[in-house]
């Protein structure tokens, strides 16, 4: 008969979870890589909302263009009144901004406008061309100029030319 040897007879204990300088460590990296990668999170975040502003003022430019030759008539995109009715000509758009159809003398009065689409106001500077920008029934552009979009670290215009091309790019 074969004996057991006294090493057999003990019991052997398994330790589950983590001792607290194993922990200690995991919580040290853990904030160390938490510390690089939310700043890098943050200015894409940024980056992404400037670029979807600028999409949508182009998306907004380039409707009014569509609608000013589909509809035969002069349109507009423009930064918008308190009522979101009309237009307001002046310089900060990121209270909003809409495309009407001038159906009237004043793309600033209610009664001669019809509004077409509007844009709510956005957290972000979107300054520039006061008086909107207005396309006539052929699409081109009667008045021009550029819109600049801008956080704390980036900014990108928003070009409209006499022919009425709406173009994006980086500000100089």
């Amino acid at each position: 008969m074969a004996r057991l040897s006294s090493t057999s007879n003990s019991v052997i204990r398994c330790s589950t979870g983590f001792t607290l300088l194993e922990l200690m460590v995991a919580i040290a990296i853990l904030g160390i890589l938490l510390g690089i990668g939310i700043p890098s999170y943050n200015a894409m975040t940024e980056s992404t909302r400037l670029r979807s502003v600028t999409h949508n003022l182009t998306t907004a430019a380039q409707l009014a263009r569509s609608e000013a030759i589909n509809r035969r008539d002069t349109t507009a995109v423009c930064r918008a009144n308190v009522g979101f009715t009309a237009c307001s000509f002046a310089n900060d758009w990121s209270n909003g901004w809409v495309v009407v159809e001038q159906t009237g003398a004043n793309l600033q009065v209610a009664a001669d406008v019809d509004v077409i689409r509007t844009w709510d106001a956005v957290d972000i500077v979107v300054s520039g061309a006061v008086n909107g920008f207005v396309f006539n029934r052929s699409g081109r552009a009667t008045t021009t100029g550029q819109l600049r979009v801008q956080n704390d670290t980036d900014s990108r215009c928003l070009f409209v030319n006499g022919s009425g091309r709406v173009a994006g790019a980086d500000c100089p």
